[in-house]
This record gives structure tokens, C-alpha cells and sequence, in this order.
């Protein structure tokens, strides 16, 4: 049974603010507002645990600052992994998407690009050992060397692969065939 407490969050000239606080579970808590007001700041504070689900926000939203500047303004460091290190056999398409592949292994490896659920993006393959990289294909068209078979990329290498269609590729860089 959910444990509400409601609390004023600002007076202002225009309406009075109120939100809802409180959990539905030990670790589920949630703040709910109600206002006629137009603008609302609400701050998180929290030690542990995660935040989750989504916020529909029509202002600026600020991390790390009170006053936004931009639509999200983030004061300090955005965590994001866009390197995928890979020893073994994998497949990519979508899921990799504005990645870099790298591999620093001296076994030989394929990278299968297999189709797609959607176009216009692309993703970096980069050789950092004397293992062998072959791009194959699975589902895919290869427009600019649909007659190559085996794509090997050069030792310290980079080939692009670039999805102009869910089921159609290009395939650039340091590779030889």
C-alpha cells in the first residue's frame, strides 16, 4: 500500500504548487506534482540507489547546476563507452551504432555486419594486433566491393562500415582483399 505525504513545493503569485512524496515499495520512491503554475524547479537528492523511468520536462534541465542554460547543461563528466573491445567472433548491426570496434588479439577474428533495423549509421572497426580481421557479411549488400568475398583489415587498421539501407553497407578504409 503506497504511504503519500503531501508537501507545499512553492508559493508564487500565479498558483500554489503541490506535490505528493512518498514509496509504494522499500526502494520505490516518487514525487508527483500538481500545479497551475507554469514553471517548477524540483530538486533530487539522492545517496544510492537509482532514479528510473521517464520525465516529460518543456524547459532546461540542468546536472550538477541550478540554472540551466540549455536545453540539458551538465556540469562534469558524461560517462559513455563508445569503444566495444572483441577477442572472439561477433555480429553487429544497429547495436553498434556510432561505436568503435577494437580488437588487440593475435588470434584471427570475423566481424559479421548482418541486417539491420534501420539505416544511416555507422560504426569503426580498428586492428591493434596481428590477428586477423575479416569483415563478412550476413543479410547485407556490400554496394562498393559486392565482389569481395573476404575483407581483411590492414594490422593497425580502420575500416568503416556505413549503412545506407537496413540491408545494404559500405565498406571503407585500411582492409586489403
Amino acid at each position: 500500500m503506497p504511504i503519500y505525504s503531501s508537501v507545499v513545493v512553492t508559493q508564487t503569485q500565479d498558483a500554489l504548487a503541490t506535490a505528493q512524496a512518498g514509496y509504494e515499495q522499500a526502494n520505490d520512491a516518487f514525487v508527483q506534482a500538481n500545479s497551475a503554475y507554469t514553471e517548477a524547479n524540483l530538486k533530487l537528492n539522492l545517496t544510492g540507489g537509482t532514479i528510473s523511468g521517464s520525465v516529460n520536462v518543456n524547459s532546461n534541465v540542468g546536472i550538477g547546476l541550478t540554472n540551466p542554460t540549455a536545453n540539458l547543461h551538465v556540469t562534469g563528466t558524461i560517462k559513455d563507452t563508445p569503444i566495444l573491445s572483441i577477442t572472439a567472433n561477433a555480429t553487429y548491426a544497429d547495436n553498434a551504432a556510432g561505436k568503435v570496434i577494437f580488437t588487440n588479439t593475435s588470434n584471427a577474428i570475423t566481424i559479421t555486419a548482418a541486417n539491420a533495423a534501420t539505416s544511416g549509421f555507422s560504426y569503426t572497426i580498428i586492428r591493434g594486433n596481428t590477428g586477423d580481421v575479416i569483415i563478412a557479411n550476413s543479410g547485407v549488400t556490400r554496394l562498393n566491393s559486392a565482389s569481395i568475398t573476404t575483407m581483411n583489415v590492414n594490422q593497425y587498421g580502420a575500416v568503416t562500415v556505413v549503412y545506407t539501407a537496413t540491408n545494404q553497407v559500405i565498406v571503407f578504409g585500411d582492409f586489403v582483399s
